[in-house]
This record gives structure tokens, C-alpha cells and sequence, in this order.
């Protein structure tokens, strides 16, 4: 299996493209299911959002006889260059990773989207796939490969017919939706089965291409309790914890969480405007901002404007396991989108045993309930701040044991036995590509 340039097809281009600097790959077993995950995202990379969890969770829950390979992006050109193939480790799970594009910051927007870029690379260097089972979590990658030959699964992480609302997200495709829709009637068309977090976005694909209706599917989000998990002790001592690294963050008063890119779609003005709600009435506590994205400078300049920056921190992004510590250390999570799919946050919130506030978006009503894990408001400040008074002066009514009892339907054992089956199904099926 190698990558390489459609004129360089020679042995001495396959072995200076799939060797790593410690020797060459080593060749799977025969009896082994080929899979590759094809996503523009650095594996060892820093950004963190809901299809980032999933591959990762994807990629350590996989079974032992999957031969995974992830063709992403790279952040570091140094250390895994554009096109050169090298194992990478994910959770105690060594799979190949190979990057096609470099990417300088993976958690802000450029003049052209990654995901077009990427789709570009794919088309100018070709992937020899064999009998793999290829799996995309967008869908414009798909389109470089022809029906037939490998079988396709695609997994959409987001609610499509709100995602195409102009105002309401950064996302290119908003304003051009017409392109969009023939992009994906091409791309599903591709796909021998769909997994879709969202209801809202079965339910369309569903009316626009009923010969593929028996291929689509509802797939929940999964939250890894290996990671996150209620705390054993108290809050104050998860609290100590954080501050050992983080020493600017107050050890008292209450603690408000927000994850999530700092984006359109995410609406991270609106949890600000919510929480100086909630301090008007109530006069202390900390809203934490976790996450990266181009609306940074302005949410920064917005907060001292306000007068808010001895209460309001900007954090960044973290890995998982931080994360984690800061889940278990908040009294609250808010979630302020526009719109979503089934938010890994907050589910990962949940599983910490943290109470959600969260705008009626996507699937979170599966998991938030109302005066036992949280609860779901309209998107004005008033509505937030009140709710966050409810939340945080009443933690008896939101106890850690609701929060967990909450998502302990979507481990990753439950949420990825019917993918699996379906993979080992489709591997059986097709003959493979090139």
C-alpha cells in the first residue's frame, strides 16, 4: 500500500514514499481486514472536536484483526512529512498514518477549506487501496473514488439541513448550496452504508434518495469511560488538580464550562452573553473557554469591553485527558450552537458527571433531562443565565450519578459493535480497487 504521484509508479518511488526513518513498513497479515480512514486531520495533531473523538475512538476500539491505515494531514512537516507513510501510535494502537497535505493551523479557517485541499491531493496522487474497506467522515473525499471496486461507508457527524443556514455557520458549502446538493447526491450514491449521528439528517437523505434508504442508519455519539468518568473525590480536589497546571483559575466560587471551536456555528458570543446574565443576578463565578478558531481576537476584545476579564479565561485547546479534569472540576457545561449532530461534549460532560446547559440542537435530547442532567434553553441570555442559576444553586437535583446514568447507553463497545459488522460484511463482498 503506498501513495504515489500518477508518473512516479516505480519501485524506487513506492520505497521512498512508504518507508519510515526506523525501515519499512511492514506488511500486514493475509488474513487481516484492510482499513482506511480518510479525514483532513493530523492523528498526533492538536485540534479536538466531535469527528476528531470519534476517529480516535474508532481507531482504539478497532478489532485486533483490522489493518487500519488514516490518510489525514500534517501540521509538522518535519516530523511526518506530506506523503511519506510512518506508524503512528493511537492509545496503544499502532496503525499507518499517512498525511497528504501540510496544514499550518489546523483550528483556523483559510481562503480555501482543508477538506477541498485535501479532496485535490487525493485526486493528483493515487492511493492503491486493494481490498480495503474505506471509510469518510466528509463527504467530499469520497467523489475521488468510483462506484464499485472498494466498499464505501461514510459517517456524517452533523446536522445537514441546518448546517446549509447562511448566518449561522462558517461552513463554505452555506453559500453554495446548490453545488453542495450535487456533491452529496454523488457522494451517497457512492456509499454501500451510511452512519449519521443526527435524526434530522436521515430523515432528509431519506426523502432525497430512498434507493439508498436501506443503507442508512442512526449512529449515537460515544463518550470513552476509560477517560471520562465521575470524579472519585470532591470538586475541590479535581479543582486542585487543574490549577497545578492552570494556576490563574480561581479555586472558588462556581465554574461554568464551554467547549467547543470558537466559530460561528458553536455561538461562543452567546455563552459570554449568557453567563454576564447569570452574574447580574448571582455576582460570582468563572466561565472557562475551551477551544481554538478565528473568532478568538474578537471574543477577547469582546470580554474586556465588558469588563470580564478577571471572571471569563481563555484556555485554548487540550487533549482529552485535561479535559477530562476540567469536565470533573466545572459545576456546569453550557453548550450555546446554532446547531449540531449529537455534541461529543456533551456527552463527555455527562460521563464526567457534570450537568448540561445546552440550546435544543441535534440529538441532546436523548442525554440532557430536564431537573436531573441538565437542561435545555432557548438561545437568549436570559433564558441561559436563569438556567444556569438553577443548575448551579440546586446540585442535589443534578447529581453526578443522573449525569453518568445519562449516557450509559454510548459506550464505545455499544456504539461501534453494528459498524464493525458492517465493515467485516462489506470486506466479504467486494473485490477491492487498485
Amino acid at each position: 500500500m503506498s501513495i504515489s504521484p500518477a508518473r512516479a509508479n516505480s519501485p524506487a518511488a513506492d520505497s521512498a514514499t512508504s518507508t519510515h526513518p526506523e525501515g519499512r513498513l511492514a506488511a500486514p497479515k493475509s488474513t487481516a481486514i484492510k482499513v482506511i480512514l480518510l479525514y483532513p486531520m493530523d492523528l498526533l495533531g492538536s485540534k479536538e472536536g466531535g469527528t476528531e473523538t470519534f476517529i480516535r475512538g474508532f481507531i482504539k476500539y478497532a478489532p485486533e484483526d483490522f489493518d487500519l491505515e488514516f490518510v489525514g494531514v500534517t501540521s509538522d512537516r518535519r516530523a511526518r512529512p506530506p506523503r511519506r507513510a510512518q506508524r503512528a501510535c493511537i492509545d496503544g494502537r499502532t496503525i499507518v498514518f499517512r498525511p497528504m497535505i501540510f496544514v499550518r493551523d489546523e483550528n483556523r479557517r483559510g481562503r480555501i477549506p482543508v477538506s477541498l485541499r485535501f479532496t485535490l491531493a487525493l485526486l493528483l496522487f493515487r492511493l492503491r487501496t486493494g481490498r480495503a474497506v474505506l471509510l469518510f467522515n466528509r463527504i467530499e473525499p469520497s467523489i475521488v473514488f468510483p462506484r464499485g471496486g472498494n466498499a464505501k461507508v461514510g459517517f456524517v457527524h452533523t446536522d445537514i439541513p441546518r448546517q446549509c443556514v447562511p448566518g449561522k455557520t462558517e461552513v463554505l458549502w452555506a453559500r453554495w448550496p446548490r453545488m453542495y446538493s450535487r456533491l452529496e447526491r454523488l457522494a451517497v450514491r457512492r456509499f454501500e452504508a451510511v452512519f449519521s449521528v443526527s435524526q434530522s439528517t436521515l430523515g432528509l437523505y431519506r426523502s432525497l434518495y430512498p434507493a439508498q434508504a436501506g443503507n442508512l442508519s442512526f449512529m449515537p455519539t460515544l463518550v470513552d469511560p476509560d477517560v471520562f468518568a465521575a470524579p472519585g473525590g470532591s470538586k475541590d480536589a479535581a479543582r486542585a488538580l487543574v490549577r497545578c497546571s492552570h494556576p490563574g483559575l480561581p479555586p472558588a466560587g462556581p465554574w461554568v464550562l464551554f467547549v467547543g471551536r470558537l466559530q460561528v456555528v458553536k455561538a461562543p458570543f452567546r455563552a459570554i452573553e449568557g453567563f454576564r446574565d447569570y452574574l447580574r443576578t448571582h455576582g460570582e463565578g468563572s466561565l472557562i473557554i475551551i477551544g481554538e478558531g478565528n473568532l478568538r481576537d474578537r471574543l477577547a476584545a469582546y470580554i474586556r469591553n465588558l469588563g470580564l476579564e478577571s471572571g471569563i479565561y481563555l484556555l485554548g485547546d487540550m487533549r482529552q485527558e485535561e479535559l477530562a479534569l476540567f469536565y470533573r472540576a466545572a459545576d456546569v457545561m453550557l453548550l450555546t450552537s446554532h446547531y449540531e449532530g449529537m455534541p461529543c461534549c456533551v456527552l463527555e460532560a455527562l460521563g464526567s458527571g457534570t450537568p448540561v446547559i445546552t440550546t435544543d440542537v441535534g440529538e441532546v435530547r436523548r442525554v440532557v433531562r430536564g431537573g436531573r442532567s441538565g437542561e435545555i434553553v432557548d438561545g437568549d441570555a436570559a433564558s441561559i443565565g436563569a438556567a444556569l442559576g438553577r443548575v448551579i444553586g440546586d446540585p442535589g437535583s443534578y447529581a453526578a450519578g443522573y449525569c453518568v446514568e445519562s449516557v450509559a447507553d454510548y459506550t464505545p463497545e455499544k456504539v461501534l459493535r453494528p459498524v464493525f459488522e458492517k465493515i467485516r460484511e462489506l470486506q466479504a463482498r467486494f473485490p477491492g480497487g487498485s
